[in-house]
């Protein structure tokens, strides 16, 4: 059975909760890097994708090396995360070289941010050709994502001790009043990210990728957790060729291991358990046109063998779900409707876009 890769955008850090569930039914998630040669304890990887990382089921590419240039942009980064307030939280002003539109009223512009940073670190100067130039600025935003999404994740993990600390307190009045309280609210971080910060990282993400100096071998899937980016694609495949892309259907998937118990055995072991609706899978992703129909009778369906299997291996009560939604783009080559949807490229590059093989992408959203 041909082993299935699956690429995830715009992300660049593994989350477990992206993790888990794709590697139930894909060989290889594949995440782009800004950087070459990054190890897991770069990117504070946790133990499941420690582990993943170490059998290769998560995969590392870097399509634009820096080569002698590693080490100063490295300094650069460090520099960052040191002044993270003056930086991280400017991601979404950014606007320089088509990256993205200045806010009205602000007077720090994401030009004079990035252009600053690599100024100060003696790269822009060298960067004279365009490529070079937009290559190095996506490499930028997407640390600055990087550093964004940590802060975020700090900010939530104190919010949930605060939460913990609340209830406890309202426990411990119930019991000593007698008298019954409300529930309380959690308190969460206001995470989600802006129109703006995720048209950045899309473009950035898209131009690192396609642009690049190493040229990436196709995945058969690429995947994304926000349904924006899914939709933008559906839009702008559907303004280039009068048509909407196929629909392939839905497939469910755990959210989380269960408790105690070692990941990989329990995704060795479904595996195992799926063997002949895998190999059915498989022809849905290499050949979407001809398994469509088939697709939709041994999936979706809520008592499907797939999802009797599902439940008795990860019950949805202590698993939880995702769902996978598939979508064919025929005739468009991935770096023609990617490049077009999020980054299009102006002057020279323009004639870039219109490369790579045409026989179409599928693309999914992690829902």
């Amino acid at each position: 059975m041909k082993k299935l890769t699956v690429c995830i955008f715009p992300d660049t850090v593994p989350r477990d909760d992206v993790l888990f569930p794709l590697v139930q039914v894909f060989d290889h998630i594949v995440y782009c890097q800004a950087v070459e040669n990054m190890g897991p304890e770069d990117m504070n990887l946790s133990a499941l994708g420690e582990e993943l990382v170490r059998k290769q089921l998560c995969i590392f590419f870097a399509p634009a090396p820096l080569g002698e240039n590693r080490e100063r942009f490295l300094a650069l980064i460090r520099d960052l995360r040191s002044r993270r307030d003056d930086y991280a939280s400017q991601l979404g002003n950014l606007s320089l070289a088509g990256l993205g539109q200045p806010l009205p009223g602000r007077q720090e512009t994401g030009s004079s941010i990035i252009s600053s940073l690599l100024r100060s670190s003696g790269i822009e100067e060298k960067s004279k050709q365009e490529r070079e130039l937009l290559l190095w600025q996506a490499r930028l935003v997407l640390q600055l994502a990087e550093i964004y999404d940590e802060e975020q994740a700090r900010v939530e993990q104190e919010l949930e001790k605060i939460s913990s600390l609340q209830d406890s307190l309202f426990a411990e009045l119930r019991e000593e009043t007698g008298e019954d309280f409300p529930l309380t609210r959690k308190l969460h971080a206001i995470s989600t990210l802006t129109d703006n910060q995720l048209s950045l990282r899309l473009k950035a993400w898209t131009r690192l990728y396609f642009l690049g100096t190493c040229e990436p071998d196709p995945p058969d899937l690429y995947v994304t957790t926000g349904r924006d980016g899914l939709d933008r694609l559906e839009e702008q495949y559907e303004r280039r060729t009068g048509s909407a892309p196929k629909q392939l259907g839905r497939i469910a998937l755990p959210g989380r291991p269960l408790p105690a118990a070692d990941p990989v055995e329990q995704r060795d072991r479904f595996r195992d358990q799926v063997r002949e609706l895998l190999a059915g899978l498989t022809d849905l992703v290499t050949e979407p046109a001809a398994a469509e129909a088939a697709a939709r009778d041994r999936f979706p369906a809520d008592h499907s063998p797939w999802a009797e299997t599902l439940e008795q291996v990860y019950p949805a009560p202590a698993c939880g779900r995702r769902v996978l939604e598939l979508v064919h783009f025929p005739d468009l080559s991935d770096r023609e409707l990617f490049l077009e949807t999020f980054a299009r490229e102006p002057g020279t590059l323009q004639a870039e876009v219109h490369g790579g093989d045409k026989k179409g992408l599928l693309v999914g959203h992690l829902g």
